[in-house]
């Protein structure tokens, strides 16, 4: 199984972002999306002087007919202002549960089904956004992609 750790129950604390929002149709647009904005937040990261506050991260939305929202983002030290199609934001502070995968996108899909039944049988439900924190990617191999998996709960 590609989780590789357990799942635990962390504390966020609020955190400044710096984000790219996008409305997707289906998920093949996001291996061109993705990249795109975490180049882009980078350059505009440098250009203020800014530094990360955690890794990259991607925020997905609930899907529904017309398809899901997804933010790309990096948490920063301090709030900076954006630019263009750049937005700053504001990761709240709340309880989390978090685990890490190693793997390809695509077997993803287990571990979060395995997440959620975790938080059920503690009487956890998620309560927001769920977030992908990635250390790695492309030009990695995509079966050693090192990703956090979070889920803010009530």
């Amino acid at each position: 199984m590609p989780r590789i750790s357990d799942f635990m129950m962390l504390a966020r604390q609020e955190q400044h972002t710096l984000y790219i929002a996008r409305r997707c149709v289906s998920a093949e647009e996001l291996p061109m999306f993705i990249p795109a904005a975490f180049k882009a937040l980078a350059e505009h990261l440098e250009d203020m002087g800014g530094l990360l506050a955690d890794h990259p991260y991607v925020a997905y939305g609930t899907p529904d007919k017309d398809g899901f929202a997804v933010e790309a983002g990096i948490a920063v030290c301090r709030a900076l202002p954006g630019k263009n199609e750049i937005m700053p934001g504001v990761l709240p502070a709340c309880k989390t549960v978090r685990c890490m995968y190693l793997g390809d996108y695509a077997a993803m899909e287990p571990v979060y089904r395995e997440m959620l039944q975790w938080m059920d049988n503690r009487g956890l439900a998620a309560s927001g956004t769920v977030y992908e924190y990635y250390f790695n990617g492309p030009p990695v191999a995509p079966e050693n992609y090192l990703i956090a998996i979070t889920i803010p709960v009530a």
